[in-house]
């Protein structure tokens, strides 16, 4: 009886992944087989006398990339469906062949003997680059020293592993909590759609009665903005904000020894610190234009925020009087959401709940679809008959002038298996497939009826779809020919401008016109689009400042975590004793989109969104817009300056301006 073949290794030939056909035992052969095809092109490669052709480097590597991509992705949206998977033993073969193949001396002689000046288009020196960072990253700068050499490879796979284990403990601890709401009088203010979702998950849990929420966020932010017991509401704050913050799945050792190790690691390389490691291949280039980017910012939000602040203050009390309720000595974080959707209905009569009838599912993926048709003359079009690894799955294919250009798929709603947040992966580059492959994921909330058709978004989550679709044209637009620089494979602080360009177009008036949304309502809503943005913007750059500062030497093995968080943040709220964000922030601390020292990205990416939007805003041909746009953002991936395609792009370099005029900062 002839042996089974493992369709994994077959995978660079199918159009589109069988996720169907895939099993977990598949896995670890078909890396262990990739890598030894791999090793024989190095062979070839390295004896060849002719000058290194970085097409054939970057082809000898295709079918591990892409096993690897796949696992990546099913670890963090089959989490739990291990059996069979031999994870730990797959992570350290992929940890180790990565080390392997940017520590290969002979192959980092062939790259040395490449002139830089002498390749022939950008392109070409923007791949060099590329290639030429990760051996520097991988201490062949220090190659002649072999026992540093020997400690930097111990500390990558050491650090990978450690992270990977934080993931891990992030999902346990998220899954393990849930609050079963008993008291009706607790529920009262909660919408009936809510109730019965919570109702449903009470009942699927074993709960006798009552509702049931959890950490997930579908399920905590509806919690923190209409539970009127404030005990609960700061019960279920202190859950969430304290996520492995101790306990049998605790992230506090694990945190302190990755943010020690990666200063070792960047001692090793040449750097004083890993900020200075991260910065110099962004960008940003160094912690101090950070520094001064975050300030020019706070400058205008912190007083707005303060000002926020003190109105939400004084409104909770208003509102707790007239309701017969005690005052309240302080406004504390777990009264944010529930008092500002109280003022914001007084001030704006809008009801976050209630704007979801105007947003279906199917209708935002309609109208998005006839805008980027508009814009691009590119069409979309759902693919009925693809199946992949759940029924939610919504998938859709590509083309220009009758051409498929790609697939992209929607993998929207939570599951205990699938980890939390929004993220892209390009999982079949286009120099790797004949049709690039997107997958969009996301966690929003499905409808009571557990039908997708039936699903209607929040403002939030329509946004949502629109950027996540951003990063999707950014992959299947690209016109690279190189893997390493094709799509969303960009200076980590330019990633996130094309997705959050896309979310600025749903708020147009002739768009949100579309889904059917009364003029009095449309002005309302894009008032309340700045509503709070003060305290928003200062969240976030408090996020981004913790993580310069955590990265940037000063935090030691053994510090306390919460007390450099109170310490090196920035709020109008008093944080809470006995919370911790660091503890439970994927972001910082992941295995595969890794944001350390680059959570200041997001803000960053936004004001060149914000500055390449405001050249559509002004335009009266948006089409001749699109055209530029797709030609020097969308089809370059990173194949050049980021900065030098914006200012192609622009006619200039980019601005802080309409970012500061969009959030209402200055006039």
């Amino acid at each position: 009886m002839s042996e089974e073949k493992n369709i994994l290794l077959d995978i660079l030939n199918y159009e589109l992944i069988p996720y169907d056909k895939i099993k977990n035992s598949d896995y670890l052969p078909a890396f262990q087989k990739s890598i030894s095809i791999m090793n024989e092109d190095f062979i070839k490669i390295i004896s060849d006398p002719s000058p290194l052709n970085l097409s054939t480097f970057e082809k000898s590597t295709f079918l591990f990339d892409q096993l690897k991509i796949i696992y990546n992705n099913k670890r963090r949206s089959d989490s739990l469906d291990e059996e069979n998977l031999h994870k730990e033993e797959i992570d350290k073969l992929i940890n180790e062949t990565e080390l392997s193949i940017y520590t290969n001396k002979d192959i980092f002689k062939k790259f040395k003997e490449l002139k830089e000046d002498e390749l022939k288009t950008t392109e070409d020196k923007y791949v060099y680059k590329f290639h030429m960072r990760k051996f520097l990253e991988n201490g062949m700068s220090i190659s002649d020293n072999e026992e540093k050499l020997k400690k930097l490879k111990e500390i990558k796979i050491k650090i990978a592993s450690l992270i990977s284990k934080y993931e891990t403990n992030l999902i346990k601890d998220t899954n393990k909590f849930e609050l079963n709401v008993t008291n009706e009088e607790d529920m009262k203010e909660f919408p009936e759609s809510i109730k019965s979702i919570a109702k449903n998950l009470s009942k699927e849990k074993g709960y006798e009665s009552g509702y049931c929420f959890t950490l997930k966020f579908p399920s905590y932010s509806p919690f923190m903005m209409y539970c009127c017991n404030r005990e609960l509401r700061k019960k279920m704050y202190y859950a969430y904000n304290s996520k492995c913050y101790g306990g049998e799945n605790s992230n506090v050792e694990l945190l302190s020894e990755i943010v020690d190790l990666r200063q070792e690691m960047s001692h090793i390389l040449g750097f004083k610190n890993y900020n200075e490691y991260v910065l110099s291949n962004r960008m940003a280039k160094n912690e101090e234009n950070i520094n001064k980017f975050h300030e020019s910012i706070i400058e205008k939000a912190l007083p707005k925020a303060k000002e926020e602040y003190d109105k939400l203050f004084k409104f909770a009390n208003e509102y707790e009087e007239e309701n017969k309720r005690n005052k309240i000595d302080t406004l504390e974080l777990w009264d944010m959401s529930y008092y500002s959707d109280k003022l914001k209905k007084k001030l704006y009569d809008i009801d976050s709940e209630q704007l979801r009838k105007y947003f279906p599912l199917n209708k935002v993926f309609e109208k998005l679809f006839n805008l980027i048709y508009d814009l691009f003359e590119i069409k979309i079009v759902k693919e009925e008959n693809i199946k992949l690894f759940h029924n939610d799955i919504i998938t859709f294919s590509m083309w220009y002038n009758n051409n498929k250009m790609g697939y992209f798929y929607f993998d929207l709603f939570p599951r205990n298996e699938k980890t939390m947040g929004g993220w892209v992966y390009s999982l079949k580059p286009k120099i790797m497939n004949k049709y690039p492959i997107v997958g969009v994921n996301a966690n929003i909330r499905k409808a009571v009826t557990n039908k997708i058709e039936d699903t209607n978004l929040s403002l939030g989550e329509a946004e949502t779809i629109f950027h996540e679709t951003g990063h999707s044209l950014h992959v299947i637009l690209s016109e690279t020919n190189y893997k390493s620089i094709t799509g969303i494979n960009v200076l980590w602080d330019f990633l996130e401008m094309p997705s959050q360009m896309m979310e600025e177009f749903f708020y147009e008036k002739s768009m949100l016109r579309q889904f059917d949304v009364p003029e009095d309502l449309i002005e309302r809503i894009l008032k309340v689009k700045n509503f709070n943005i003060g305290i928003g913007t200062i969240r976030q750059i408090e996020f981004s400042k913790i993580d310069i500062k955590l990265h940037s030497g000063i935090f030691k093995k053994g510090d306390n975590i919460e007390a450099f968080e109170r310490k090196h943040g920035i709020s109008v709220f008093k944080k809470p004793e006995g919370t911790c964000i660091f503890c439970g922030f994927s972001h910082i601390f992941n295995a595969t989109y890794d944001y350390s020292c680059g959570y200041y990205s997001y803000m960053w990416a936004e004001v060149l969104a914000l500055d390449a939007y405001d050249e559509f805003k002004k335009s009266e041909n948006k089409k001749s817009v699109a055209e530029k746009y797709r030609k020097w953002i969308l089809s370059k991936g990173g194949s050049d300056d980021p900065e030098i395609l914006f200012k192609n792009f622009k006619g200039r370099e980019f601005s802080i301006e309409p970012f500061l005029k969009s959030k209402g900062f200055i006039e």
